[in-house]
């Protein structure tokens, strides 16, 4: 298949996966932001920036860049729902899909891998639901995955990355947790090279709640991301959910283990580009599990892994040359997975009959 190809196929998933998300009846967090979203129909575009960072109570302005996207979003639908909701899908799907494709293409996968990743990345039920339900934060983790992707593997200049990675921290400020991952001179090297590095990493993991407690103090209380940041990482946090189940967990075990091989032990960790990729996710995930007492800061963290997956089992699939048999073996039960995930799920969607059953075009009627 060509690049052009592997191009449509990113942009078909994306467009399926947007109509579906543009017939979901909005419930939870997603009646906040269509509330928002609706609200921004007759300000400007400084009104708007005031008032939707600071929603929620907020008393300074917070992570102003998503309200500007969502004023552009509304002007550009003239206000319809059901579009913007495709639109934000599409723009985010494709985000995630490219970032497959870069990480395929410049490792010389086998396209049939890179195609099982792009199926992964768009049918995996739990990105899904992510994907129009927490907006801010994913659209931060797609573009996040576009920047470690072209960080480690194209040639783009660092100083664009940093323009781009700073609008990400004022779509969702937890994104700024990467920045460092994404700069880091030595993050690169290998573990027996640069090991004061990754120990010092580590240890700065485990007391998170202590060093951002002491920079609270010091800085004042900073009125902005950083300073949310860190005072929501100095405590622990309740939140409306359990935290993290047994399945999540072992999700990020296996997050963990993979990484570590593919970046440290495998044939392709000689490559800086993949030993910094993948150093990420396993670094992710180590952080989370040692702050499952954090509920709300673990369970946010987790959400930024999911997209890793894919791209995992993509690269597993190339370095074991794995059957298209087995492929699809894999893929079907997913596929089944994600229908059965959006038929009996907790979210509802208006579309004639059933989903199973509707036609695209359908969606847009």
């Amino acid at each position: 298949m060509s690049e052009e190809g592997l191009i449509g196929v990113v942009m078909l998933s994306a467009v399926v996966i947007g109509a579906i998300n543009a017939v979901k009846v909005p419930d939870n967090d997603l009646e906040e932001y269509i509330y928002l979203y609706h609200l921004s129909k007759d300000m400007s575009l400084g009104q708007y920036i005031w008032v939707g960072s600071t929603a929620g109570g907020l008393e300074s302005v917070k992570e102003p860049f998503y309200p500007v996207i969502v004023w552009i979003l509304n002007k550009l639908c003239c206000d319809n729902e059901a579009l913007f909701k495709f639109l934000f899908t599409v723009i985010n799907y494709s985000l995630l899909n490219i970032s497959v494709v870069i990480v395929g293409k410049k490792n010389n996968i086998n396209h049939l891998y890179i195609l099982f990743g792009l199926f992964l990345m768009t049918f995996i039920p739990y990105i899904f639901t992510l994907s129009l339900q927490i907006l801010r934060q994913f659209m931060a983790g797609a573009i996040f995955m576009m920047i470690l992707s072209l960080r480690c593997f194209s040639s783009v200049r660092i100083w664009k990355l940093g323009i781009v990675s700073f609008l990400m921290i004022l779509v969702h400020s937890s994104s700024l947790f990467f920045v460092p991952f994404l700069f880091l001179k030595g993050f690169d090297k290998k573990w027996s090279d640069a090991k004061w590095l990754y120990i010092g990493i580590l240890l700065f993991f485990v007391l998170i709640q202590v060093v951002s407690l002491f920079l609270v103090g010091a800085l004042g209380g900073l009125d902005n991301s950083l300073g949310y940041a860190l005072e929501r990482a100095s405590q622990d946090t309740q939140f409306e959910s359990e935290g993290l189940g047994i399945v999540a967990v072992a999700l990020l075990l296996i997050v963990i283990c993979c990484s570590y091989h593919i970046s440290v032990v495998s044939e392709i960790k000689d490559n800086p580009g993949i030993r910094r990729f993948f150093n990420v996710p396993l670094f992710l995930c180590f952080f989370v599990l040692i702050n499952l007492r954090q509920k709300e800061l673990a369970l946010r963290m987790l959400f930024f892994s999911y997209p890793f997956v894919p791209i995992i089992a993509m690269i597993y699939s190339n370095l074991k040359s794995v059957r298209s048999g087995i492929i699809m073996m894999v893929s079907i039960p997913v596929l089944l997975f994600f229908l059965v995930y959006m038929e009996f799920g907790v979210w509802t969607y208006e579309v004639p009959f059933s989903v199973f059953f509707t036609p695209l075009f359908c969606y847009f009627i």
